[in-house]
């Protein structure tokens, strides 16, 4: 088991060791995702606005359909917002559109969690701590198949 766990480590060492964070690309494919992410949000806002439930789940569930089906077999940029905006049952929820989409109305507190977690001072250092000074000597691993 041993010899299994250290293979995987190593790779994922290796894997990991070149990893590249694009910011800019992950926003946009956040934002491409977060259409569909919002339909249960637009749901509660247009029954808060009077809307029949039933009724605002079919109009999403109608757009969403057809959304996904440009996105999926036509290649072509998810349009779901465009498609609400353009759909007058929606009109009561238009001003506040742009606000739902922000990104951070749906991950709750995992920024604090992972901050607590993997930042400065948090557990992830306090276990690593006795270990650091081996891991900052270390260099990617090399494999051999």
């Amino acid at each position: 088991m041993f010899l299994l766990a250290d293979a995987i480590l190593l790779s994922l060492d290796n894997v990991t060791d070149a990893l590249v964070v694009y910011p800019k690309k992950i926003a946009a494919r956040v934002q491409e995702k977060l259409t569909f992410i919002i339909t249960e949000s637009i749901m509660m806002r247009m029954v808060a606005k009077g809307a029949n439930r039933q009724d605002a789940h079919e109009k999403i569930r109608l757009l969403w359909n057809e959304a996904s089906r440009e996105v999926k077999m036509e290649g072509k940029p998810n349009d779901l917002v465009t498609r609400i905006r353009a759909t007058e049952f929606f009109k009561p929820i238009l001003e506040e559109l742009d606000d739902m989409l922000r990104p951070r109305l749906y991950i709750a507190r995992s920024v604090e969690i992972v901050e607590r977690f993997c930042g400065e001072g948090g557990v992830l250092d306090e276990k690593i701590r006795p270990y650091r000074e081996s891991i900052e000597m270390s260099s990617t691993a090399e494999l051999n198949v």
